[in-house]
């Protein structure tokens, strides 16, 4: 089930699942319908795939939430198909970060609070597997380098020239817990301009923090990224390495299309 194809009866019987009331909002996403009342959001996943990772998708935002991350609670797990199946969680107050752009808010608090939070964490709290970050670019040099003769004749030395550079800054990387979908609608922001929450953790990983700063500065106004990058030096060596992984998407592209490897997390925002 996708976007397109969902139904008012879809939508009715998701309320009458929840015991929402038939005039609580909804916002359907790409994944998930989302229905809300004064304290509560239920989250339905649209495909199966989701269903069957609600209990996976609770325990990613229980360990977010101990770590500070602004997450709301989860009050129950309800399994099921599409429909029936989804998460019951306490209601974040807050504007999402796109829309708070639009109307013109002051997000440079929430923005700051979100990304300094996730700068604080460390790889061993987060205790989900995955594959390490560095090795994940070794290998795809390797393979780069194993199937040369198939990448265009004359592209293949700057393509792999592009995949060291990133793999030498990410050796360097602070590895960290990243979000890996800030960019969306997944900051909420406070009445006061302050950071209300952080949702939805399905993408969560451990690697660069670059990947989470860039996904929030190129959105936000020009002199919001300048002064935040003036207060955090770090953000500026985060967009640096950010710039080394974006040089690798035309390799990415070009080697899923032939069957070699499939995009890497950090090109595609998965």
């Amino acid at each position: 089930m996708t976007r397109a194809t969902i139904s008012d009866d879809f939508v009715d019987r998701c309320r009458l699942v929840a015991g929402a009331a038939t005039t609580s909002p909804v916002v359907i996403g790409a994944q998930n319908l989302v229905l809300l009342d004064a304290s509560t959001a239920w989250r339905f996943p649209l495909r199966r795939a989701g269903c069957a990772s609600l209990g996976d998708m609770a325990d990613r935002m229980a360990v977010a939430g101990r770590l500070g991350l602004g997450v709301p609670p989860v009050t129950a797990v309800v399994p099921g198909p599409p429909g029936y199946g989804h998460l019951e969680l306490a209601r974040v107050s807050g504007t999402p970060l796109l829309t708070a752009l639009a109307q013109g808010d002051d997000v440079e608090p929430a923005v700051e609070q979100a990304l300094t939070r996730l700068r604080r964490t460390r790889a061993s709290q987060w205790p989900f597997p995955q594959l390490d970050w560095v090795d994940m670019w070794l290998n795809f040099c390797a393979t780069a380098r194993r199937h040369r003769r198939e990448l265009p004749h004359e592209d293949a030395g700057r393509l792999i020239a592009a995949a060291d550079r990133a793999a030498a800054v990410a050796r360097d990387a602070p590895i960290r817990v990243v979000h890996g979908d800030l960019a969306s609608d997944n900051i909420m922001v406070g009445a006061d301009g302050h950071l209300a929450g952080i949702l939805d953790w399905d993408a969560a990983v451990v690697g660069d923090p670059a990947i989470d700063a860039a996904a929030v500065l190129h959105v936000v106004p020009a002199e919001v990224s300048r002064r935040l990058q003036s207060r955090h030096p770090w953000l500026r060596r985060d967009l640096r390495r950010w710039d080394a992984y974006r040089d690798t998407w035309e390799l990415q592209n070009l080697m899923w299309k032939l069957g070699l490897t499939p995009p890497l997390w950090a090109g595609t925002g998965r």
